[in-house]
């Protein structure tokens, strides 16, 4: 009899429960509520690529949100905006046309007020700007693209170049961006007259016209590093080596073996700095760099270079070890691909440290036989040594 009351008691309990469960969860039924008062004095500023419209909402508080729709290309399009604002931002037009645009208010039950209609006039868009903005020059084995993006847009820089097969124009690099000023260098180009072509899209499909260039890329060679030889400058390393000097001296920098380095003197304050003879003069192209690889605990980690400067002259260096009369060619920083702190690798750190980190010149006319690389930083932060 016990628990014959106990199950029945249970039983109400539960189907009580349910019942203030389900009225809980009961939303508005469409047509619960009549349609909602439309928004009234909608103002239009017409933006690049877009409009920002701003209205007064209703004043019966029944509106949960705005919403602005419109067709563009065939589709159908629309932005919402909450009823805790009274602005609605339109972007993605690839065009200066004029648009109609329907705004409606929107109450809990999903109904429509009635439109309003409003018509937009986007100003030029970013992809337009940015495209009129791109220049092209020859590049060492490849072409550089220089562009400007004021408005910081995400966008890509889509490349054409002609199929060595064919001989017809294809897609073959794409680069997104979101910078205001960008440098772009596509390599792996030979050295013989070729066409390219360039043209910007944006996130919503547009697209702008593209650029049709003839060019002959620069042909790059590698140096020859049996000339190569180290300069002692004042201020520079001096020959001054860790335990044995002929394991980590510096002909361990270009022995064509990324296993083997150069390991500079303990205790030696920064900034360091090493001066080479390239022993020709040359346009310097591009720089790699690799950190040390006899083990993986070293490896982004101790002496490895993090943040340094390349520098370059034509002329032979002034024995006091002056830094007048040296052109700084860029500033530079090995990144770590997965950003994991000192100690932790990922497969992606491993792979960029056996492809060496290259850090492009982008001086096509700058002529230099010396280098000079100014160490600033370290991966091992406090650790006053160079691994090279």
């Amino acid at each position: 009899m016990f628990n014959s009351k106990l199950y029945i008691g249970l039983a109400c309990f539960l189907l009580a429960g349910a019942y203030s469960c389900k009225r809980e969860i009961n939303q508005p039924l469409p047509g619960e509520y009549p349609a909602p008062a439309p928004v009234s004095k909608v103002e239009v500023v017409n933006i690049k690529g877009g409009a920002q419209l701003t209205y007064m909402l209703p004043q019966d508080g029944s509106v949960r949100y705005v919403e602005a729709v419109w067709s563009y290309n065939d589709v159908e399009r629309s932005v919402k905006a909450s009823a805790f604002t009274d602005t609605l931002l339109l972007e993605g037009f690839g065009d200066t046309l004029s648009h109609e645009i329907k705004v409606y208010s929107v109450n809990a039950g999903q109904q429509r007020s009635a439109p309003v209609t409003v018509v937009i006039h986007p100003l030029t868009p970013s992809i337009v700007d940015i495209f009129r903005s791109i220049s092209v020059v020859p590049y060492w084995g490849g072409v550089k693209v220089e562009l400007t993006n004021e408005m910081k847009k995400p966008v890509t820089i889509n490349i054409l170049a002609t199929d060595s097969i064919t001989g017809k124009l294809k897609n073959t690099d794409a680069y997104m961006t979101n910078l205001e000023t960008e440098v772009l260098v596509m390599k792996g180009y030979k050295a013989v007259e070729q066409q390219f072509g360039f043209f910007v899209s944006d996130e919503w499909g547009n697209s702008s016209d593209t650029l049709y260039t003839t060019l002959t890329p620069l042909e790059e060679i590698e140096l020859d590093k049996s000339k190569f030889r180290l300069i002692d400058l004042p201020g520079d390393l001096n020959g001054r080596y860790y335990s044995d000097a002929i394991v980590y001296s510096s002909p361990r920098i270009w022995d064509n073996n990324i296993a083997t380095f150069m390991h500079s003197a303990v205790n030696t304050p920064f900034p360091q700095s090493i001066t080479i003879d390239l022993g020709e003069v040359v346009t310097l192209g591009r720089f790699r760099i690799w950190p040390r690889m006899d083990v993986l605990n070293a490896l982004y980690a101790g002496g490895d270079f993090k943040i340094f400067e390349i520098w370059g002259s034509e002329d032979e260096p002034d024995e006091s070890g002056s830094w007048d009369n040296w052109i700084k060619l860029r500033d530079c920083e090995v990144i770590k691909p997965s950003g994991l702190p000192l100690g932790q690798l990922s497969g992606a750190d491993i792979e960029a440290a056996n492809a060496g980190h290259e850090f492009l010149i982008l001086a096509t006319e700058s002529r230099i036989r010396y280098i000079r690389l100014k160490v600033l930083q370290t991966w091992g932060g406090q650790v006053q040594h160079l691994f090279i």
